[in-house]
């Protein structure tokens, strides 16, 4: 098997992302008709082939789909990648799943349970990249959102557990001579200077900070300095004066009920992959994909279904970047 030159990743919230079942028609989330659910896909499929055309990424990650849902997606638009999901034994969870190219030496790891997690605390979903130069664990998450008051606090379960299980895959008990990086991206329900990013991931906006030599501090507490590429994301770009395209990127993510922009979609990496040694992050790649059509009013918007019309599709961008391999 060749080595890829590179592994290019997608992470998406396609939201609200569920098969028809007709037994959970009427209740929230779910499409009442084959056709909303066909006209869903439709608009999933038609966003993937504007973005990649034939030519989709090594890894993709997806949030806020059922399995079956998955299922028929990969075997509709990605023949060439093997489904992965963080709950394969649930079908009706929304969940979180990645879609990995084969013969990219990439595999599936068991998924990283949230400890005394609720029922809506989704397990982090991993795929992982081995050659004998170098390892990079790829993990998908999903943190819990604000509809409950425990939200905060499994936010911070979730963090503390991403915490303690990088560190133990960068430093196991019997070290490696294989080089080991970390890439995570996610929908977070926060923006990067929240506290769970500062406190327990010690997720920085600077480069430097990540690529730290690691002391004994580290050791007593698990800690693996990442560094926050959302920082990057955030706000206008432009001075309001300048010409600017009508797709507007002002986040990752529009809530048309608030009216207002949140970049809660993340990239988090481990210093070892801010150098010039392959592997290594190319920061320029990374992107916010406005170009994905189904925007409502130059925004991205929720799907809608009406009088056998769609309209919109998630209230999400989607991320893309790459790692250079070779």
């Amino acid at each position: 098997m060749a080595t890829p030159r590179e592994l290019r990743f997608c992470w998406w919230n396609v939201q609200d992302f569920a098969h028809f079942d007709a037994n959970r028609s009427a209740m929230a989330r779910w499409p009442t008709s084959v056709a909303q659910y066909e006209e869903k896909r439709r608009r999933v499929e038609a966003a993937f082939n504007t973005m990649f055309g034939a030519d989709m990424p090594e890894v993709i990650g997806l949030c806020e789909i059922t399995k079956a849902a998955a299922e028929e997606l990969q075997r509709r638009r990605f023949p060439d990648h093997e489904l992965v999901l963080g709950e394969p034994d649930d079908p009706y969870a929304f969940q979180v799943a990645m879609l990995i190219r084969r013969d990219r030496n990439l595999a599936a790891r068991q998924p990283w349970i949230v400890w005394g997690g609720t029922l809506d605390t989704r397990p982090m979903c991993l795929v992982h990249y081995y050659t004998r130069k170098a390892q990079i664990l790829f993990v998908a998450c999903h943190w819990t959102a604000f509809e409950t008051d425990t939200s905060d606090e499994m936010r911070g379960r979730c963090a503390d557990t991403l915490r303690d299980r990088i560190y133990e895959f960068l430093f196991p008990p019997r070290p490696v001579s294989t080089r080991r990086h970390v890439v995570i991206f996610g929908d977070f329900n926060a923006e990067p200077q929240d506290k769970h990013f500062r406190l327990k991931l010690y997720a920085s906006r600077d480069r430097d900070h990540a690529r730290k030599p690691v002391s004994y501090h580290d050791d007593a507490v698990s800690r693996t300095r990442l560094y926050s590429c959302g920082w990057r994301l955030l706000g206008e770009k432009l001075p309001h004066n300048e010409t600017v395209s009508a797709e507007r990127r002002v986040g990752t993510c529009y809530s048309a009920s608030w009216g207002e922009w949140r970049t809660y979609d993340h990239v988090l990496v481990t210093g070892g992959l801010l150098t010039e040694r392959v592997p290594y992050f190319d920061e320029s790649a990374l992107l916010i994909r406005s170009d994905l059509g189904s925007l409502v009013a130059g925004k991205p918007a929720k799907f809608t279904f009406a009088d056998g019309a769609g309209d919109g599709l998630s209230d999400h961008y989607p991320l893309t970047g790459r790692i250079v391999l070779v």
